[in-house]
């Protein structure tokens, strides 16, 4: 399937919105993390997700409170590559 050939494909789509924050923590630092999604997407198509909707994540001015402010404080998008 291809957009092109199903302009509407997201009528039948199961899409699922994914906190990468508390999803899946790769490194053990009790924060979810893109390793981590990534070694769960195996998961994800198990339970018949087509898309995975990935909510934003900025970068806290204040780090070491970071628990206590999100998601009110943002200083900006994260580069992720």
């Amino acid at each position: 399937m291809t957009l092109q050939s199903d302009p509407e494909w997201y009528r039948t789509t199961i899409i699922y919105e994914v906190n990468v924050r508390g999803f899946s923590d790769s490194n053990n630092d009790g924060t979810g993390d893109i390793r981590g999604l990534i070694e769960r997407l195996d998961y994800l198509q198990w339970l018949g997700i087509d898309c995975i909707w990935l909510l934003p994540f900025y970068a806290s001015p204040l780090q070491v409170v970071q628990a206590l402010d999100e998601p009110a404080d943002v200083a900006g998008p994260v580069v992720v590559g």
